[in-house]
């Protein structure tokens, strides 16, 4: 075998990870392979057709310049061209999910021993390589093996567990921590396509008023969640900025997003009727000047899919200022839920995702609370369902002047404490409870961040 420069493509197989990958064609006796990317490895795949170990292989990649890159690799070591294909990324929609991939429209299809994953690039964007599996179906059999590279990055093991969820695919073991072996299970008639009832679909709500400095990170954060099978619903509550054309932009890059122009009404009539319109099972809010944490959705999702009984989670958080830098965690989270508490402090910050039927069984936000709404429906949640807290800051709370908290403070403390009443009367302690209400500030202090110079 012909010895290998290191010097192509910088996304391919590490030496080592070369190394194994032969070694792991030969000990199981692998003859045709499907590569997702290309470099090193796809010259190594190719020597070992020459040689006759293979019989069969195609090598996907999506970017022209290493594709001509890899050509050149090919062509210098005098093996044949025809097996590497030039696969843009487009858009694949299979079930709820839509992502970018390669284009596989014209590829043939022929049994594989072996689906070995190296792109696209995880740089990209999270999960970048989740639809291999679900659009490769065709080539997947009983007893396919599944090489995936940097399997060492949390959004690659995210992503295994995603597809044991969903296809009957086993991880058999790593070998050096960086390199998965997976392996199909079931007959191809038994692959299900796409995210199924085992993947529920999450409703994220994001109503914008004049956010144009801060939403398109937010948004991102959304759109970056390593559980692809969501929905945004942005609803511009007649902003006179430019913050509708943002939600418009991001909207012809990501058909999971739904864009809602509204007259201005204000918050408690916007986010009931944008709750209205969510067609998932669960349902999570993101303001439009926070950030929510990359696995926020995998994990909350995942706590109340092993928790029936629980009708809404909720995380932890921290707290940023205006260029993202952090000024500490969040006092909220550092309480313990109590359903007494409750009722006198609102303790159930962000991130909160609850059920869909929750949220429909109790009538969904009251849109009379112009501010405190979120406070309204949780105490309306506590009284139907469990509540559970994830001590885990999953949620960039943004503290900013221009922040509805800042801004509408004494406004916030008066529809609390209609909240509470509200609360009073349904539970029938109105009889017997007067609720004495204290307003008064809090002073916090922060850390300045202290720049040095070099």
């Amino acid at each position: 075998m012909l010895p290998i420069s290191t010097s192509a493509n910088p996304w391919s197989l590490s030496p080592t990870a070369l190394a194994n990958l032969t070694n792991f064609i030969h000990t199981h006796k692998i003859s045709t392979v499907v590569e997702c990317g290309s470099g090193t490895s796809t010259l190594r795949l190719a020597q070992l057709k020459a040689a006759g170990t293979l019989k069969q292989y195609v090598s996907l990649e999506h970017d022209l310049y290493w594709y001509h890159h890899t050509r050149t690799l090919l062509q210098t070591h005098n093996l044949p061209l025809d097996n590497l294909r030039h696969c843009p990324l487009v858009l694949h929609t299979f079930s709820h999910c839509v992502m970018q991939w390669y284009d596989t429209a014209e590829l043939e299809n022929f049994p594989a021993d072996l689906i070995l994953i190296d792109g696209p690039p995880g740089d990209l964007r999270p999960l970048a390589r989740y639809p291999a599996l679900h659009l490769l179906q065709p080539f997947l059999q009983p007893g396919t093996w599944i090489l995936l590279d940097d399997y060492d990055r949390p959004d690659e093991q995210d992503m295994v567990r995603l597809w044991q969820n969903e296809l009957p695919v086993e991880l058999v073991e790593t070998i050096d921590k960086r390199l998965a072996v997976l392996q199909v299970r079931a007959k191809p008639s038994l692959l299900t396509t796409g995210l199924t009832t085992t993947t529920p679909k999450v409703s994220i709500i994001t109503t914008i008023y004049n956010r144009e400095d801060f939403l398109p990170q937010a948004i991102e954060s959304v759109l970056s969640q390593t559980y692809p099978n969501l929905e945004l619903i942005l609803w511009d509550d007649g902003s006179s900025d430019n913050s509708l054309a943002i939600a418009h932009h991001y909207a012809t890059q990501d058909i999971r997003i739904r864009v809602v122009a509204a007259e201005h009404q204000g918050r408690g009539p916007a986010v009931a009727q944008a709750c209205a319109l969510a067609t998932g099972n669960y349902i999570g809010l993101v303001d439009s000047d926070d950030l929510l944490a990359q696995t926020a959705l995998t994990k909350t999702v995942r706590y109340l899919e092993k928790h029936p009984a629980i009708g809404l989670v909720y995380t932890d958080y921290i707290v940023i200022a205006n260029d993202n830098s952090i000024k500490g965690y969040g006092e909220h989270g550092k309480i313990l839920y109590d359903k007494n508490r409750l009722l006198t402090e609102f303790i159930i910050f962000h991130f909160r995702l609850m059920r869909t039927s929750i949220y429909q069984q109790i009538g969904g936000f009251d849109p009379a609370f112009m501010y405190c709404q979120d406070y309204d429906l949780c105490l309306r949640v506590s009284e139907v369902t469990e509540i559970a807290q994830l001590n885990q800051p999953l949620y960039y709370y943004r503290h900013h002047t221009k922040s509805i908290s800042c801004e509408k403070r004494i406004e916030q403390i008066f529809y609390s404490k209609q909240a509470i009443e509200n609360a009073l009367q349904r539970r029938g302690m109105a009889e017997e409870y007067d609720l004495e209400f204290q307003v008064f500030a809090r002073c916090t202090l922060y850390r300045k961040q202290v720049h040095k110079a070099n």
